[in-house]
This record gives structure tokens, C-alpha cells and sequence, in this order.
């Protein structure tokens, strides 16, 4: 079989892999830009109901070499109180473990309580590793 039929015959599951890895994938974003794009299309964004916000820190082994950027998008409940529950990690970059340090600076935020119902919410926290004084 010649080189050009092989590749002739590749070429559908070329096409088809990247599908079929966007069903296995888990919230890794791409990048913060990619998920500032993807946020602003999302629907009730929890910024102008934060009371007090919590601390994102990102340790610095969680960056690879030419990351200067950490983020990540959590989605949400909010209770009479003001609290976040059932938090979860809609998108992240770059590591994994940006997701879950935002799930733990989300223990430190209230927001403004009122009867929310059953309503999602989402917020985006970013950190910048390094900081211009």
C-alpha cells in the first residue's frame, strides 16, 4: 500500500480525535484568554454580589516555566447567609490545582445574601504571578 492511500486512511481518525477528546477532557481552559472569552458568555456572573472576597494564592510549582498567569471559573449556589455551596471547577488553567485553590479561596468570599433559589452562579478568580510594584 503506497504512503498516500495510508494517509488517506488516517485522515478520518485525524478528524475524529480531536471530537472524541472533547468528551473525555476535563475543565483544562487552554488559557486565561481563552476562559475570559468563554466567561463573558456565561450567565449570572456572581462579581457585583461579592460582600468580601477570599484569598486565590497559587503556589509557584503549580505554573510551568513560562506561565505568569493562574485562573480559574467556579460555578455555584448561594445560600441565605450569603455563603457559597456546591462549588465546582468549570475551567482552570494551567494546572489542576488551580481549580482546587479556588475552590478553597471560595470558602473565604460572602456575597450578598438574599433568596437566590436554586440559581447557578459563576466567577472567575485570576492571579498573576508576577507583580508590578
Amino acid at each position: 500500500m503506497s504512503k498516500s492511500i495510508k494517509m488517506r486512511m488516517k485522515s478520518p481518525l485525524l478528524l475524529l480525535l480531536p471530537l472524541l477528546l472533547g468528551f473525555v477532557t476535563d475543565a483544562y481552559a487552554g488559557s486565561c484568554a481563552e476562559m475570559e472569552h468563554r466567561y463573558e458568555s456565561m450567565p449570572s456572573h456572581a462579581d457585583g454580589l461579592i460582600a468580601r472576597r477570599g484569598k486565590f494564592s497559587v503556589p509557584s510549582q503549580m505554573f510551568g516555566r513560562f506561565e505568569s498567569r493562574a485562573c480559574a471559573i467556579v460555578s455555584f449556589h448561594i445560600d441565605g447567609s450569603g455563603g457559597a455551596y456546591d462549588v465546582r471547577v468549570a475551567s482552570y488553567h494551567p494546572s489542576q490545582g488551580i481549580g482546587r485553590a479556588a475552590m478553597e479561596a471560595l470558602k473565604g468570599y460572602e456575597f450578598t445574601p438574599g433568596d437566590y433559589g436554586n440559581k447557578l452562579f459563576v466567577l472567575m478568580l485570576k492571579y498573576n504571578r508576577f507583580e508590578l510594584k
